[in-house]
């Protein structure tokens, strides 16, 4: 209608990630002398699915090309492996710590925010042609892991694509 028109797509990225802990401890007997350790957990997944709805604009223009703005309301849900506690391991005489992984849990929220972007198409024929889409996207909601202090998830970044096109 008058070059407005509505669109959906869909988004997904899983990626494995890894956490890292720094800590210093107070020496039970010893004031003022504070034992470090670090901790490094690897494989932890995460997985993002977005829905977008926009709301696009397509740019009046002549020829083979067809440029497309966009922007609405993204609605994501991300699961994401965490680690809930970590365990101080210490012996006498209590000089040095060590630290290990306490229990992997999942976190997952549901969360929205909002898309921008364009869309760029060239068409060699009538019907069929090449196009590249770039796209902005995020989403943030306030979490904790078990009764540790909140943070803020994120969701959604910058996304491209490259595709064919069919005009019906």
């Amino acid at each position: 209608w008058r070059n407005f028109g509505l669109g959906a797509s869909l988004s997904q990225v899983t990626r494995p990630g890894e956490a890292a802990y720094s800590g210093r401890y107070p020496h039970p007997f010893f004031f003022g002398q504070n034992r470090s350790a670090d901790l490094s957990v690897t494989e932890l997944d995460r997985t993002e699915t977005g829905a977008h709805v926009s709301i696009a604009y397509l740019v009046p223009m002549t020829g083979r090309v067809r440029l497309v703005f966009f922007g609405g309301p993204s609605f994501y849900s991300v699961s994401q492996d965490v680690i809930e506690e970590i365990t101080v391991n210490e012996t006498y005489p209590y000089d040095a710590i060590t630290l290990a992984a306490g229990t992997r849990a999942e976190i997952s929220e549901s969360m929205v925010g909002f898309h921008g972007g364009a869309d760029v198409a060239w068409y060699f024929t009538g019907r069929v042609g090449l196009g590249a889409l770039v796209r902005f996207t995020t989403a943030t909601k306030s979490v904790a892991i078990g009764s540790g202090q909140s943070f803020d998830l994120e969701a959604g970044g910058f996304q491209a694509g490259l595709g064919l096109r069919i005009r019906f």
